[in-house]
């Protein structure tokens, strides 16, 4: 994430985006979840989050979409489905700071009385919500990095990664991002150095999918695929052998669910790109090509196919090259 000091008390932070380069299913965990090993990417697809810290105690959110973000097909306005109140992450991960500094005698703050500190969040709304591509939990690492700050905290980096899986499976990896290897339900973080900077074409449907609803449909194969050799492709850079090693084990299981999933891999196997599957959960879709000009080129001829979609050429982010103070 890009993060800009405006004041001593107002922040800025562009929360990127993610695809998902390999996902596989390993089990079904005692608490639920599914045990899997994903490979994850940040990419140049950001929301912009402008942070003001105050002393009344309150939290506040406001949204504004960004202009032709979305498609202006019937009954699809993301403004409604998009809540601003403890639904919102963003406010969740703002409510769970509030609550370690007032149960966490250690922690050192200006703010010595026993007020919780309040704050007003202004979202600008560019990745696609229900889509597979990480918005809300990369918004809520960017509350969690702005509270620490704003709120003099001072919490460690494993007190906000272990904040961070309390929120969300995705969430621990946007604290970081760049590519890595996550494993449990998300939240085991390994960061993986990936040398290439690699051209995506992004299109997100009109219509969204819900993450449980697809882990609901999908099988866990009975030989789960091994992860090394995606790991050595990503390391390579090379978007060829990158592109061998896609997989994503929950495209299936959305695609009973959205027949556009299926359109979507009709469409983009008429591209000239190297690889191409559903991010995450869906219900993006996205294509790896050998350079950015490729990508434009594709991208241009995808939006004149199918107008209703949403498109996005993107590229990956680097770790260290994403979180500035």
């Amino acid at each position: 994430m890009l993060v800009r000091n405006l004041s001593s008390n107002q922040l800025r932070i562009s929360a990127p985006a993610k695809v998902n380069l390999y996902l596989e299913l390993l089990g079904k965990r005692s608490d639920g979840f599914h045990e899997l090993e994903t490979i994850m990417t940040t990419v140049s697809l950001f929301d912009q989050l402008s942070f003001t810290a105050n002393q009344s105690g309150q939290l506040s959110l406001t949204l504004e979409m960004a202009e032709n973000d979305y498609s202006a097909a019937p009954n699809h306005n993301p403004r409604e489905r998009i809540p601003t109140d403890e639904r919102n992450l963003v406010i969740k991960a703002l409510l769970l700071l509030q609550q370690i500094k007032r149960s966490n005698a250690t922690v050192k703050s200006a703010d010595r009385t026993d007020q919780s500190p309040g704050m007003d969040v202004h979202l600008l709304k560019r990745i696609p919500s229900s889509a597979g591509l990480g918005g809300a939990s990369s918004d809520a690492a960017a509350a969690l990095v702005a509270g620490n700050l704003l709120w003099n905290l001072q919490l460690t980096p494993q007190q906000l990664s272990d904040a961070a899986a309390e929120l969300g499976s995705d969430v621990p990896f946007f604290l970081g991002g760049g590519t890595a290897m996550c494993r449990g339900r998300g939240e085991k973080i390994a960061a993986i150095e990936a040398p290439a900077v690699l051209s995506f074409v992004v299109a997100k449907p009109p219509v969204g999918l819900s993450t449980p609803s697809v882990f609901s449909q999908c099988t866990i194969p009975d030989q789960p695929r091994q992860s090394a050799v995606a790991m050595a492709d990503v390391r390579s850079g090379r978007p060829d052998r990158i592109a061998g090693s896609l997989l994503n084990r929950l495209q299936s299981a959305a695609g009973q669910l959205v027949e556009d999933i299926e359109k979507l891999k009709e469409e983009f196997s008429a591209l000239p790109c190297l690889g191409h599957q559903m991010s995450g959960s869906g219900s993006s879709y996205f294509g790896l090509f050998r350079n950015q000009r490729c990508a434009r080129a594709a991208a241009a001829r995808l939006s004149a196919r199918w107008p209703a979609l949403k498109i996005h050429c993107v590229t990956s982010l680097s770790r260290s090259g994403e979180l500035t103070a």
